[in-house]
């Protein structure tokens, strides 16, 4: 049998109600260009080997991309109480600093000691220079003093993010699966009500919309730019353009302002 474009956009939706977003990222990935091409118009379509490419323009066509700090913070929160430090850090780090998980995965503790952490940016060459705030720096030192004897694992190197179990280095893609992994055990946790009832109901609301590691760049962005931060420092905090920040500001932040 063959399977539509239209039928394969229509599963879609159904697993991520029904089996999370965890099933359904893997049935866009398995559907792949069918998926796509029913999702979305011709015109609409981005070339590109990534077969989330059009998934991410229906995000910006009117989904929220950005997550909110209750959002943050009760992710962060549960995935600490559930032993997935890793994923707490990767979250924080890339909601203060906007850096994208490949560039996040490689960096070292040291790279990032002082008060700014400068980096070239894997995807464009781009130097980012972002200041490491209060929240980042917390995470940081809890990820230096870690006790790795009692976890039994010792890493041989000194990068942020590593397996609180086995002490391993993390790709974009293992960091990708242990957010899934997390997001999924903490939302059994709240719905068996082992979690604060606040953090069930903020834990829902990540899970419905979708939110992701990545969308955490384009959330640094924003919060940049609606603290007054100018459209050249924020550019030059994430190794974007300014252009570019301007039109995630204008698309997450002041038309929907407008429109409200």
């Amino acid at each position: 049998a063959t399977l539509t474009p239209e039928q394969a956009a229509d599963d879609v939706d159904a697993w991520q109600v029904a089996r999370g977003p965890s099933m359904a990222r893997m049935m866009v990935a398995v559907c792949g260009a069918a998926w796509k091409w029913g999702r979305h118009p011709r015109r609409r379509l981005v070339a590109g080997p990534c077969p989330f490419t059009s998934a991410d323009l229906d995000r910006a066509g009117g989904r929220t991309v950005i997550w909110s700090v209750a959002q943050a913070e009760a992710a962060v929160a549960a995935n600490a109480r559930l032993g997935f430090h890793d994923v707490a850090d990767a979250i924080t780090l890339m909601e203060w600093t906007g850096a994208a998980p490949v560039d996040l995965c490689a960096a070292t503790l040291d790279q990032l000691a002082g008060p700014t952490w400068s980096y070239r940016r894997s995807k464009t060459g781009k130097t980012a220079i972002p200041g490491i705030s209060a929240p980042a720096r917390a995470r940081l030192d809890r990820r230096a003093s870690y006790d790795w004897t009692s976890a039994g694992a010792a890493p041989i190197h000194r990068l942020v993010l590593a397996h609180p179990q086995t002490g391993a280095a993390l790709s974009p893609v293992a960091l990708r699966r242990r957010f899934n992994q997390a997001l999924d055990q903490a939302l059994r946790a709240a719905r068996a009500g082992q979690l604060p009832a606040a953090t069930a109901q903020v834990l829902e609301t990540i899970h419905s919309q979708g939110l992701r590691l990545p969308d955490l760049r384009d959330t640094c962005i924003t919060r940049l730019r609606g603290a007054g931060i100018s459209a050249a420092r924020t550019a030059q905090w994430v190794g974007h353009t300014e252009a570019g920040c301007e039109e995630l500001w204008q698309k997450h932040y002041a038309i929907p302002l407008e429109q409200q």
